[in-house]
């Protein structure tokens, strides 16, 4: 499974080129928009910080990317793919996440202060499911503990801003692991910028219509791929819907090691929720 995160860097270049092409047109439909910035002196003191126990990083490849990223990914698109492929240092991940989302957004924060005054009609259910997210993590297991106190308040606040989704049990294994590299309001700008700009909203809305496609396009390719397979699965009268939606549903969260999912993660910020179909073929070798 390891294998499928370095497998493709021809492609992984293709889809990050695609990615940030997405997000510039994103940009320019909506002026209220504004190409993200990182303040240097967040990295300055993340490496200043750094005494190499953790992990080795090298600090003027990211601070390159982080500094300028689409000029960096439009010159090296098959280094970017393949350092992204290989994991974003986990010291930098949240940032890098933010940079690639443009998710920092001062004014969504804003609206987050906001929407944490108000009551939602989804917080009996929310609190429900709250231990039933990440119920061996340390951070998530305490009752009203400062992590399931963070993971509601983000998936409450979602809910009231956008009504239509409002909560799907599926969006609290998105946003436990963005919450293990931000902060709350950081979190929630970044949950937003993936229902908005990757298209993920439609995995929750009441028809969930890009769900199904998804699925539909993983049912194809699986066909491709794993064909002795495939027509097992069918004439068994076994649908995608019923072993897969979860993975599109949590980006693989509900059930693998974070580790894995962080990866899963940097590479879905990157290339976009498409290449959830990488990992779910994957996952049926």
């Amino acid at each position: 499974m390891w294998s499928v995160f370095t497998s493709d860097t021809d492609t992984g270049a293709d889809l990050l080129l695609a990615r940030l092409e997405a997000q510039n047109r994103a940009l320019e439909q909506d002026p209220k928009n504004k190409r993200p910035r990182i303040d240097p002196r967040q990295l300055q003191m993340l490496r200043e910080s750094d005494d190499g126990s953790d992990e080795d990083i090298d600090w003027d490849f990211w601070g390159q990317l982080v500094n300028d990223y689409e000029t960096v990914v439009k010159r090296h698109p098959k280094v970017v793919a393949r350092r992204i492929q290989a994991g974003i240092p986990s010291r930098l991940r949240g940032m890098v996440w933010r940079l690639i989302a443009h998710a920092n957004d001062p004014e969504l924060e804003m609206v987050y202060a906001e929407l944490l005054k108000r009551e939602s009609q989804h917080e009996k259910v929310i609190r429900l499911d709250l231990p039933r997210t990440f119920p061996n993590h340390e951070y998530f297991r305490e009752k009203d503990g400062p992590g399931q106190s963070a993971l509601f308040n983000v998936v409450r606040a979602y809910s009231l801003f956008d009504t239509e989704v409002g909560y799907c049990q599926g969006i609290p294994f998105i946003v436990g692991p963005i919450l293990l590299h931000m902060s709350e309001d950081e979190a929630f700008c970044t949950l937003v910028r993936l229902m908005q700009y990757y298209n993920l909203r439609g995995h929750y809305t009441p028809s969930m219509e890009d769900l199904h496609v998804r699925l539909h396009q993983f049912e194809k390719l699986l066909a491709v791929h794993h064909p002795d397979l495939s027509r097992h699965l069918n004439a068994q009268g076994i649908q995608t819907t019923m072993y897969a939606s979860q993975w599109y549903m949590t980006f693989f969260a509900y059930k693998f090691p974070l580790s894995m999912v962080y990866r899963i993660m940097d590479i879905i910020f990157a290339e976009g929720v498409e290449s959830l179909h990488r990992f779910a073929v994957a996952l049926m070798r």
